[in-house]
């Protein structure tokens, strides 16, 4: 699951010479999901729709920000910053681990990954993202949640209900739409009648011809007769 989304949202490198604007790349990174989200069946269950959810609230609560580093970056790096009463007085501020896994359930416990725990470099760990995470562009956070919504949130169909009109509307345009770019010739004509004239087969022959027009191609798969 996780692997499909990765690849839909896509990386896109930045050339230091031509570098794109950091409102550029951020409108680039909501097109991607906005793709991912409308053209593809990633999100069509309820078990992924129920994690959309949780994501989307912890963007509200703050407890989960994103931003883009102005370079493409596939190193993974996780830092876990220990409490207080957990630090040893202050000696163990925190663990880094590094490696090869994602942080998703796929890459921590179905696949071989090699990872390392690294306790003594925890602090080099953290200055190293603190200056990424200083430079990087901003994607969304709970200060830029309206403007997720605006410019992502409100082009998916996630939680969308259409009117009664525009569902009238797709009913009358898919029935009937007709191949209307050449004569259409019916079985009967071209056997001197000897077919009888039959509305439903009629209809099948003008959808076809016109996913013929859309698609290039088409499969038929109807009633024998």
């Amino acid at each position: 699951m996780e692997k499909d989304l990765n690849n839909n949202l896509k990386e896109y490198n930045l050339i230091q010479d031509l570098e794109e604007s950091r409102l550029a790349v951020k409108k680039r990174y909501f097109q991607s999901f906005i793709e991912v989200f409308n053209d593809t069946d990633f999100f069509d269950s309820q078990k992924r729709i129920m994690a959309f959810k949780t994501f989307l609230s912890k963007l509200k609560d703050s407890s989960l920000q994103i931003k883009k580093t102005t370079r493409a970056n596939h190193a993974k790096m996780y830092l876990f910053e220990h409490a207080k009463e957990h630090s040893q007085a202050g000696l163990n501020p925190g663990t880094m681990i590094t490696g090869s896994s994602n942080l998703t359930l796929s890459g921590l416990k179905s696949r071989l990954e090699i990872n390392v725990i690294l306790r003594d470099e925890y602090e080099h760990g953290k200055k190293l993202f603190d200056e990424l995470w200083e430079s990087a562009i901003d994607i969304v956070d709970e200060n830029s949640f309206p403007e997720y919504e605006k410019h992502l949130l409100q082009k998916i169909w996630y939680e969308k209900k259409y009117t009664p009109y525009l569902f009238y509307v797709r009913v009358l345009a898919e029935y009937f739409s007709i191949h209307s770019n050449q004569e259409i010739q019916f079985p009967y004509q071209i056997t001197e009648k000897r077919f009888f004239v039959l509305e439903y087969q009629k209809d099948a022959i003008k959808r076809t011809l016109k996913i013929l027009d859309e698609h290039d191609g088409v499969l038929i798969s109807d009633v024998v007769g």
